[in-house]
Order: structure tokens, then sequence, then C-alpha cells
């Protein structure tokens, strides 16, 4: 489990208070996945908000049977906003390039934290 210390490391998170700090503890899972291994797909329906808090994840998206490379993230980086606010599928696939750590909220939570951390 994350801790504190280790959620204000990340530049989304520095500036948060101690009881919004453990809210987002409390409120959220770490993942691992292994290089490779896809987090999400697009299409999929949108369950979840993603965090990158060690390694590397790569944004990519299937058109006209070619896959694009969107966007790789690093730590610190997030994904998975627009489709969970808009009701929408992932409109993308995002994969592990190396083994990962993410820290994830599901769709109510990730709602929830602008009441808990409105900056």
């Amino acid at each position: 489990m994350i801790t504190r210390d280790e959620l204000r490391q990340i530049e989304l998170f520095a500036h948060l208070r101690d009881d919004q700090c453990d809210w987002i503890i409390s409120h959220s899972e770490q993942i691992q996945v292994e290089a490779g291994e896809y987090i999400f797909r697009q299409d999929a329906p949108a369950d979840y908000w993603y965090m990158v808090i060690s390694g590397d994840v790569q944004i990519v998206q299937v058109r006209d049977n070619a896959e694009y490379i969107l966007a790789t993230h690093g730590t610190g980086n997030f994904s998975g906003e627009v489709p969970l606010l808009s009701g929408a599928p992932y409109l993308a696939s995002m994969r592990a390039l190396v083994p990962s750590v993410l820290l994830r909220l599901d769709g109510q939570n990730f709602r929830d934290m602008f009441g808990v951390c409105p900056v």
C-alpha cells in the first residue's frame, strides 16, 4: 500500500493535507502489472482512473486495422479520466512497457475525490 510520503512524491498530490492523502489511500487500490500486460482495453467500459506510481505504460489505439501509439506515461502520469467523466468506453488501450505499479480509483471514488481534494 502506498504511504502519504510516497503519494506526495507525485506532483499531482504533493500539496495534499494528511486527511486528503488518507482518503485517497483508503479509497484506491494499488495494482502491479507485468511488461506487456494490458491495464484496460479500447472500447471496454471505463471503470477506473489510473495513476502510474512506478514504471512506464503506453496508450495505444487501433484504427483502420493499425495500432497507433498515442502516449507513453511514466511516474505521476494518469489516464482514464475522460471516459469516466463522460460515461464513454475507454478510447484506447493501456499496456505496461515494463513491470509497473499503478494506483486506481473506481468511477465513484474518482468523482468523490473532487469533493475531498478540490484542488
